[in-house]
């Protein structure tokens, strides 16, 4: 089934039961998966308003509005994320990012050291405390962190976040960075 057939299969289940949260929390969750951020905020906030429980619909949502370049929305949304969900890796991990596309880097180093103690190998929070590292001027730091999530990136087979660290370590070394361990 496609993304597209699986969003009109969640729109006749909602015209069938338009008290379904589930229902417009997993059309959301395609629509964002499609790149229709505002489509996904749309639902995910009415699965919202319906079950504020779920902490994947703000995380989800905080997803969106990070694309959208709502920072401090998203970090509202992940937030709620994360005190429904302490444990949730991810959550931190975006909060961190959002943080720090907003200049608060400290909190974001904070949510990014929080996520690698809930998961050490986690690549992306590497990469992502790594860009955080960037913008404090740690690039001794950032390239540890580049270097060791395209490792654990590329054991996973994931070749895109691979190839993110590749271009963040050649923008360390083209910018002149200190480079020594």
């Amino acid at each position: 089934m496609t993304r597209r057939a699986a969003i009109a299969d969640y729109t006749r289940a909602i015209e069938l039961n338009p008290r379904d949260a589930l229902s417009y929390a997993t059309r959301g969750f395609n629509r964002m998966l499609l790149d229709d951020y505002q489509a996904a905020i749309d639902d995910l906030s009415q699965a919202l308003a319906l079950d504020p429980a779920p902490f994947s619909s703000y995380r989800n949502r905080g997803v969106a509005r990070a694309e959208l370049g709502d920072f401090a929305g998203a970090i509202e949304d992940y937030t709620q994320a994360i005190t429904r969900a302490p444990q949730d890796i991810a959550s931190y991990s975006n909060r961190g990012y959002a943080q720090m596309r907003l200049g608060a880097l400290d909190a974001a180093l904070t949510d990014h050291n929080r996520a690698l103690q809930l998961a050490p190998h986690d690549a992306l929070s590497l990469f992502n405390r790594g860009l955080t590292y960037v913008a404090m001027g740690n690039s001794v730091a950032a390239r540890a962190d580049f270097e060791r999530s395209a490792m654990l990136a590329e054991r996973q087979g994931d070749a895109q976040l691979v190839q993110q660290n590749r271009a963040e370590l050649a923008n360390l070394v083209s910018n002149g960075a200190a480079l020594e361990r």
